[in-house]
């Protein structure tokens, strides 16, 4: 609460709003397709809050893979028997961003 007074002036005072953010839906991402080196793989986003900005970053046993961030990726031959995940991460003007990953999948 704030008040502002000025002699022979009204009194003013406001009420401060808390905003909460809002919560996105977002589900748990799964990579579709054959986890063999030289395949595409993409990622099967669900259906996220309308109006998400999505963004992508496959990683190969925890570590981010150079330069794969879209939705798709093409399995390079030195991630053969390490586990390939995705992240997405959604972001919206008045929410909370959210990060959601993918179960592991072992690339043969």
């Amino acid at each position: 609460k704030v008040t502002a007074t000025q002699p022979s002036k009204a009194t003013l005072t406001t009420m401060a709003v808390k905003i909460t953010a809002g919560t996105l839906k977002a589900p748990t991402p799964q990579i579709t397709g054959t986890t063999t080196t030289g395949r595409t793989v993409k990622v099967s986003k669900g259906t996220w809050t309308s109006g998400t900005k999505l963004s992508y970053r496959w990683h190969a046993n925890g570590k981010p893979i150079p330069k794969a961030t879209k939705a798709i990726y093409k399995i390079a031959a030195r991630y053969r028997s390490q586990t390939l995940t995705v992240t997405i991460t959604g972001k919206k003007a008045g929410y909370t961003t959210v990060t959601r990953t993918s179960p592991g999948r072992t690339v043969r």
